[in-house]
């Protein structure tokens, strides 16, 4: 396995500048917001129940519709990020979110529901992944970890954000108020992404997006800004020296469909696919969004929705352990394997406790703690390690494959997951233990250690 160059800058001092600070603004608030109606179902979706009478069967269309806009969005953002580059994908995300949450929050119909969260899904979708894409190309190697897999942080501020304000709706509003607690919840939502869509466009551009289409020179000294560092700085150096070496060296174009087939027969393709595809089989979905299901009838509503706050916390406590202490001293490796590890053992606590019957608190606890060993690793680590092991060249369309795995595992936990649910909890957590054993074998095989290097010189990783 390749070390890092000695020239690689691992330390080194930044300055804060505006163009630093509007790109974390957008892409952390972005993460915000997707997290925060990540868990919209899981906290008023029996209300929603209730509201549109909805069975079963519409139950599972309403999930299809939304893994369909989740499936466009991410076929269409390597194709944005291509064409118009990252900061005006970031403005079409935020958009989406807008638009998609006030067409939901405004809903009097079931197909006009539907058409708002299909809306908000397709945003969400586009938004996750130019985050990790954007900030990858544009924070310090010695940082990247951090700041990348600060996303998922953000996702769960967005859950803590939703858990909050729906406590706060059925507790110190008027009572004619909690029936349309949901409509609160949205149109929250919609205001903070208008916020970011105007934001959106002071961003700088993504410093590899210029370079990919031949302005090197702006590059860098976008780059450098960035970094907040000086145009001089040893880390915007070497790059700029690895992409006049890549203009001199010239490369064919290739189409769309060739740069899927490379991807997918490349070891990078592999080792940014697997932290993707099983982050989201892991069960995390199925465990977040019907988490309400599972423990209404053991606990009652208020009662439930009072430990989803608490399991919140203790999921955002596992995530800032990870992010701040873990992630640049113990590597992405090691957190991948241990998290995976750490969900298949409390699937299996799940399973025995759901066998013997046992008191929803217990229940509860069990799931609280499955979250925050999830959000030690599988959790964050994705974010930044699926970006930074693709090539420059192939970066906006690995991150297209490497999320549509991942929509698997959406669709797997958001429907399947809910008729597996429904015939046999028992089932459905003896299958994620098996899930994430595989998916540490996964990570063991394909996954080596990228801690410390710049992008480029991940590359040479894989050599």
């Amino acid at each position: 396995m390749a070390e890092p160059s000695e020239k690689t800058p691992l330390k080194g001092e930044s300055e804060i500048t505006r163009a630093k600070l509007l790109a974390r603004i957008v892409t952390l608030g972005m993460a915000l917001c997707e997290g925060y109606f990540m868990v919209f179902f899981g906290t008023v979706g029996t209300r929603l129940i209730e509201v549109f009478d909805l069975s079963t069967v519409e139950l599972s269309l309403m999930m299809t519709m939304q893994v369909v806009g989740a499936i466009i969005g991410v076929a269409s953002v390597g194709e944005l990020i291509s064409l118009v580059g990252c900061r005006s994908t970031c403005a079409i995300s935020s958009g989406l979110l807008f638009l998609g949450q006030v067409i939901a929050g405004s809903a009097n119909s079931f197909v006009q529901l539907v058409t708002g969260l299909t809306l908000t899904h397709l945003g969400m979708n586009i938004g996750l992944v130019v985050c990790v894409v954007y900030l990858s190309e544009v924070t310090t190697a010695s940082f990247r970890g951090t700041m990348v897999s600060a996303v998922e942080l953000c996702i769960n501020g967005g859950h803590l954000l939703m858990f909050g304000l729906v406590v706060a709706v059925d507790s110190m509003l008027p009572a004619e108020w909690v029936t349309i607690d949901w409509r609160i919840v949205f149109f929250t939502g919609s205001a903070v992404a208008f916020v970011l869509f105007v934001i959106a466009f002071m961003m700088h551009e993504s410093p590899r997006y210029l370079q990919k289409i031949g302005k090197i020179d702006e590059a860098a000294e976008c780059l450098a800004e960035l970094l907040g560092r000086d145009i001089h700085d040893q880390e915007v150096q070497t790059c700029l020296m690895e992409w006049r070496q890549s203009e001199t060296a010239g490369s064919i174009k290739k189409s769309r469909m060739e740069e899927y087939k490379a991807i997918a027969t490349s070891k990078p393709g592999w080792a940014a696919m697997a932290p993707q595809g099983f982050q989201s089989l892991s069960g995390i979905l199925l465990l977040v969004n019907y988490c309400g299901m599972i423990l209404e009838p053991m606990l009652g509503r208020e009662n439930t929705r009072q430990w989803i706050a608490i399991m919140g916390i203790g999921k955002w406590l596992g995530i800032f352990i990870a992010i701040f202490f873990l992630i640049e001293n113990v590597g992405r490796r090691p957190l991948l394997l241990g998290s995976s590890a750490g969900c298949a053992f409390m699937s299996l606590v799940l399973a025995f406790g759901t066998w013997t019957a046992a008191r929803g608190e217990i229940i509860a606890v069990s799931i609280g703690l499955w979250w925050c060993v999830f959000s030690m690793g599988l959790g964050p680590v994705p974010y930044v390690y699926s970006p930074e092991v693709l090539p420059n060249h192939h970066r906006s369309t690995g991150m297209t494959m490497a999320k549509g795995i991942n929509l698997i595992g959406v669709y797997c936990n958001l429907v399947l997951g809910l008729w597996l649910m429904k015939y046999s909890l028992l089932i459905t957590m003896v299958t994620l233990v098996v899930v994430n054993m595989v998916g540490c074998g996964a990570f063991y095989a394909l996954c080596p250690e990228t801690q410390g290097r710049t992008l480029e010189e991940v590359e040479k990783v894989f050599a």
